[in-house]
């Protein structure tokens, strides 16, 4: 039965394969809806109305109000399937930041926007060689680490700026109500890496206990959350979506909110526009970083077990030299306070370093990225 169907599978694709081409572009990101492929989706949808935009989504996501189609990435049933494959035979072109989609023809184009600059190795975990025909780079600085990790070749590499980054240089008015917050609040956003499986086990360590970096009991988190009460500050805290936080989350605590990708989409909100109306980043080994420097805001980093990450899975450059000149390092809960206090009183020791770290690892300094990828890639369908 299995034989039978890939050859019926084999056979359809051969003759869908006559058809010609539409005015179809596939989109994807992880989250659905959002990271660099949401801006350019919403560019598309703005200035190239003559495509229609289908979004490859997670099973049981609603479709998106500007979006003209959804196929379910892994869903399940013989229509879903054929209804991906037909789509996918006669697109122009697909955008994707995570999940990339396998070409079927030649003559379509494979974008890959990325998730993220490299800051953890990945070679040998996710490569992409050439299953894509162009890979979006943050800035030249990590030319050869993109290359190494993903297997690709020079030729592939794009500078055009990240387009969620787009999302910095306007005019957001992000209110504090909308992230459930007291008005005109302060609050420093926090970012950090998914811990549970350092070294490669399921086993939860000291550190991670409580699934919050730097902060190992409840009286330590009990600590920094009268702190930050007693300075009217808050933190929004957005773990990685399989750390567990069960404890975290169990305590009560006034001036420390937990957000996720759903509390995200619900609010109608990209991550890059809380992003913007913070005052200050606490992160770890998040590419969320280079992102953030282009703010020229403060950046904390929890980096108290980064000989662990070493031995593991270990880093794409030198991060220790990067850091040491650009964030303020942060190997306790004493040190995280002592950003905070520096923070409220406009102290930036770093901002020289950042400046000159920012311009390495960054091509574009504008609110222009979307348009840029989109011009690109019209340029390369109006080709084929």
């Amino acid at each position: 039965m299995k034989k039978l169907f890939l050859k019926l599978y084999k056979m359809l694709i051969k003759i869908l394969c006559f058809l010609p081409m539409k005015n179809i572009i596939v989109f994807e990101s992880n989250p659905d809806y959002a990271c660099n492929t949401y801006p350019v989706f919403k560019y598309i949808k703005e200035h190239c109305q003559e495509y229609k935009c289908v979004w490859m989504v997670n099973e049981g996501i609603e479709k998106h109000p500007l979006a003209d189609e959804i196929v379910y990435i892994n869903g399940k049933g013989f229509k879903n399937k054929i209804k991906k494959i037909y789509i996918c035979l006669l697109a122009k072109a697909f955008v994707s930041c995570n999940r990339y989609q396998k070409k079927y023809r030649e003559d379509q184009i494979s974008l890959f926007l990325t998730h993220g600059s490299k800051t953890k190795k990945t070679r040998g975990i996710y490569e992409m060689g050439d299953k894509v025909d162009y890979i979006l780079v943050q800035s030249h600085f990590f030319d050869d680490i993109i290359c190494y990790e993903y297997n690709a070749k020079p030729e592939q590499l794009l500078y055009l700026g990240f387009p969620r980054n787009d999302y910095f240089y306007q005019e957001l008015g992000l209110d504090a109500e909308k992230l459930e917050l007291p008005k005109d609040s302060q609050y420093v956003i926090w970012l950090p890496t998914f811990r549970k499986t350092i070294g490669g086990t399921d086993k939860e360590t000291a550190q991670t206990n409580i699934g919050i970096p730097l902060i190992y009991s409840v009286d330590a988190l009990q600590k920094i959350n009268d702190y930050l009460k007693e300075k009217n500050l808050y933190i929004i805290y957005k773990p990685h979506p399989a750390q567990n936080i069960a404890l975290l989350k169990a305590t009560s605590l006034s001036n420390i909110k937990i957000i996720n990708d759903k509390f995200l989409s619900e609010r109608g909100l990209q991550l890059a526009q809380v992003l913007a109306g913070s005052s200050a980043l606490l992160t770890d080994y998040s590419s969320v970083f280079f992102d953030y420097i282009l703010l020229d805001k403060p950046i904390g980093t929890t980096t108290d077990d980064i000989d662990a990450w070493k031995e593991s899975r270990g880093f794409a450059f030198d991060l220790d030299a990067m850091y040491d000149k650009s964030t303020e390092r942060l190997p306790d809960l004493d040190s995280l306070i002592g950003f905070h206090d520096k923070t409220l009183s406009g102290v930036d020791e770093k901002r020289d370093g950042r400046c000159e770290v920012r311009d390495l690892t960054n091509t574009y300094f504008d609110g222009d990225s979307s348009k840029r990828v989109v011009d690109f890639l019209m340029e390369k369908i109006n080709k084929k």
